[in-house]
């Protein structure tokens, strides 16, 4: 595990867990996206960040890789739809009484303190939320939100990236049979009225991925990759 403190943003972690998982290792990461973006469940101001994961691991078709908010929507639809003077989407946010709005201007001030709702809108999404808020602070020793000042100016965010070497924990055969019989499954299931196919996490990415040169990814060092490698020994 590597901790990340005194940052004052990370916009592209899935660039470095699929960097890992394209050398055979399971990657995890977090960063910490506040502070004043996400209300509390049932909260009427923003206090959280909106705490982005992201994931990748090996796959039977390339590899898997997730990067998302833990907030139902990222800051940056919130600040578009006040600019552009667009709704949002229902159940992402919340005015200041903690009632669903679409209404950019109730959901956000001019500081930009925003009250998005963490994913789904409901208590799963706010724990997944609140994980990802002390991981990527109290964890490492890097600031909360709560303890943060507004914007990203100041270097005080954290996150942290865990790699896992599965031949260390598992058989790597064992492994690939059993997320291809996983993947398998998923896919050849019947969809639903209108839709064209059941996905896999991470299809739509290798999808939009056809095609584009891997000069986009972030290398990491074979010397990283080595001491990664001796920490789980």
């Amino acid at each position: 595990m590597v901790s990340i403190v005194n940052s004052t943003g990370l916009h592209t972690m899935h660039l470095w867990t699929q960097g890992l998982a394209k050398r055979g290792l399971f990657a995890l990461a977090g960063f910490n996206g506040g502070p004043e973006a996400v209300v509390p469940l049932n909260g009427t101001k923003g206090l959280l960040g909106t705490n982005p994961l992201t994931y990748a691991f090996p796959s039977d078709n390339g590899e898997v890789v997730i990067d998302m908010a833990t907030s139902e929507i990222p800051f940056f639809k919130i600040i578009g739809a006040k600019k552009d003077n667009t709704p949002l989407p229902y159940n992402t946010a919340v005015d200041d009484d903690g009632e669903l709005t679409t209404e950019p201007q109730k959901a956000i001030d001019d500081k930009e303190v925003s009250n998005l709702l963490p994913m789904g809108g409901n208590y799963k999404g706010y724990n997944i939320n609140y994980l990802m808020e002390v991981m990527t602070s109290a964890l490492i020793g890097a600031k909360i939100s709560s303890q943060m000042k507004n914007g990203f100016v100041a270097e005080e965010h954290g996150g942290f990236i865990i790699a896992i070497a599965i031949d260390k924990v598992t058989s790597r055969k064992d492994y690939n049979t059993a997320v291809k019989d996983m993947n398998e499954k998923i896919r050849s299931q019947k969809p639903k009225r209108k839709v064209e196919k059941v996905i896999v996490p991470g299809d739509r990415n290798l999808e939009r991925m056809k095609g584009m040169s891997d000069e986009m990814e972030i290398e990491v060092s074979e010397d990283y990759i080595k001491a990664l490698n001796e920490l789980t020994k």
